[in-house]
Parts: structure tokens; C-alpha cells; sequence
């Protein structure tokens, strides 16, 4: 199983992480709400979850999902996604995220510029849900189960079980998903340039005093557009994530640091300790100091 502790995140939210080797990027890992808190990222690679046990809550893309134990979760390669404070905190997932040359090899190959690139390109498969209920997505959620068995086994041979298994899942996407969806028409790609550019300047000065105004002149866009665009692909305003994001790196400092709370408060952007545990609490769900403990 992969260690979760080699994550680079870019100022517009691109997760950089080593994946599984050079010669087979593939990786597995598990995740549930003790670990961390998964910040709103994206990455170049594919990802497939399978929820070990429900409910969990993930958003991806333009969509909100509440995933049952059994069920998993398509996500794009490029599609932003994050998953937020856990109402329980027992729930556990399954992730395969891998390079898509795994399954089609280089750009020149027929898989890539028949199948895979269409998929890749097509706005209505951001993300698929995927639930026991519906056969072939039956037959997908089997085929992950394989194939993260495969891949946290290491045995010899492995990969050829890989990615003969996740080459089934995207023939059945092909079929099923893509016929469906690649006439949803959609803006999405310029709102999420926008929204990553906008990311890319909270990330950066969110220990200042900005507000919307700042937010939306980063991408070049009215404070209205600003907002749509936050409420489609986030759904939280723009302040609401510069809040949260705020939350989420004093969080990060409450465990890895010795600073004192007033200092941790100053140090993301937060002019009173009195809000900043009044907001860490809403949001966390403990003050401060009961996290820390």
C-alpha cells in the first residue's frame, strides 16, 4: 500500500505525488477521516474509489456525492475534487490513481487515440458513480477490488493483473458511460481554469486580508462570475473556501507545530483568536485545543 506522505501540492491545487514506480505508475491507498483532511486538488492521473464502509462524502468535479459502502467513484484525469469534514468518522475508502499510460501506453497507440483521449476530453465524465446496483458498474467495482488487491500484493507478475483488470473498466466505461454523457454540454473546462487560477492566488496570500474583489480579479473576472463559478465547482464562496483552506493549514500547524494558539491563529489569516475558534469549531468540529489533545 502507498504512503500518503510524499503529496506536493502546486499554488493552483495540482497534487504532484510518485506513483507506484516509473515503469508502472500505479499506486494504491486507503483513507479514512482520522488520517488528514484531503484538501480540494486535482492531478493528472486517474483515480477510482471504492468505499470499504459508509456513508462518505466526496465532492468532485460540479457534483456532490454521498457513496454507500460498496459503492465507488470515477474521477477523471484534471477533474477537481476534495473530500470535507466527515459527519462520521469511521467511514474508509479504497483508491487506485494511476498514469493513464498503464492502460494505454503512449499517445500514438489506438487505445489512447480511439478510446481513451474522448473519454478523457468528454466534460460528462468528470466523474461516474458507480453503484453495486446497476450490472456492468457491478462489473467495474469487482474489477477495482481485483485489481487494488493486485497492486497492494506486489507478487510477481502483478502488473499484467492490473492492467488487464483496469483495461476491462475503461472498456466498460467506454460502452456504458461515454454514449450517455458525451452530449452534456458543457463550459466546465474554462470554469475550472478559472477556478484553479482563483485557487492558485487564495493558496498564495491567504494569510492576507483579501477579499472577493482580489479573489476575482485574479482570473480576471466580475465578482459575480467569481462567485457562479465558486458555487458550480466548489460549493462554497469564495470566501468560505479562503476560510476553510485557512482552517484546514491551521489544523496542519495544531499537529505538526509548537506554536501557540494565538500564534497559529495570526499565522492563517485570522485577525481575532475569539472567531478563528469559534470558526475552527463549527467547521471541525472541537476548538482548537481539544485537537490538539
Amino acid at each position: 500500500m502507498a504512503n500518503g506522505n510524499d503529496s506536493v501540492f502546486t499554488e493552483n491545487g495540482q497534487e504532484i505525488r510518485s506513483r507506484g514506480t516509473a515503469q508502472f505508475p500505479c499506486a494504491v491507498y486507503r483513507w479514512n477521516p482520522k488520517m488528514t483532511y484531503i484538501r480540494w486538488h486535482w492531478h493528472e492521473e486517474y483515480e477510482f474509489s471504492v468505499i470499504k464502509k459508509g456513508p462518505m462524502t466526496v465532492c468532485a468535479g460540479q457534483q456532490s456525492f454521498v457513496l454507500e459502502t460498496g459503492d465507488g467513484l470515477f474521477i477523471n484525469s484534471g477533474t477537481i475534487h476534495h473530500i470535507p469534514f466527515q459527519e462520521v468518522d469511521d467511514c474508509d475508502k479504497m483508491d487506485i490513481v494511476f498514469h493513464g499510460k498503464v492502460v494505454y501506453g503512449s499517445y500514438d497507440s489506438a487505445l489512447w487515440q480511439k478510446y481513451m483521449r474522448p473519454m478523457t476530453a468528454c466534460a460528462g465524465l468528470e466523474t461516474v458513480a458507480l453503484h453495486r446496483n446497476i450490472p456492468w458498474e457491478r462489473q467495474v467495482l469487482d474489477l477495482l477490488e481485483r485489481a487494488g488487491a493486485s497492486c497492494e500484493s506486489c507478487e510477481d507478475g502483478y502488473e499484467f493483473d492490473v492492467k488487464e483488470d483496469l483495461l476491462q473498466v475503461f472498456k466498460l466505461l467506454y460502452k456504458n458511460g461515454l454514449p450517455v454523457r458525451s452530449g452534456e454540454a458543457a463550459d466546465s473546462s474554462r470554469d475550472t481554469d478559472r477556478v484553479k487560477e482563483m485557487l492558485n492566488f487564495i493558496h498564495s496570500h491567504y494569510r492576507e486580508g483579501i477579499h472577493l474583489a482580489d479573489i476575482a480579479a485574479s482570473a480576471s473576472i466580475c465578482e459575480r462570475e467569481c462567485l457562479r463559478c465558486f458555487k458550480e465547482l466548489i460549493r462554497l464562496s469564495p470566501i468560505q473556501y479562503l476560510i476553510h483552506y485557512r482552517i484546514e493549514n491551521a489544523c496542519r500547524m495544531i499537529k505538526e507545530l509548537h506554536c501557540n494558539i494565538t500564534e497559529i491563529c495570526e499565522a492563517c489569516g485570522f485577525e481575532s483568536p475569539s472567531y478563528f475558534s469559534k470558526t475552527f469549531k463549527r467547521i471541525v468540529g472541537c476548538t482548537p485545543r481539544e485537537y490538539r489533545s
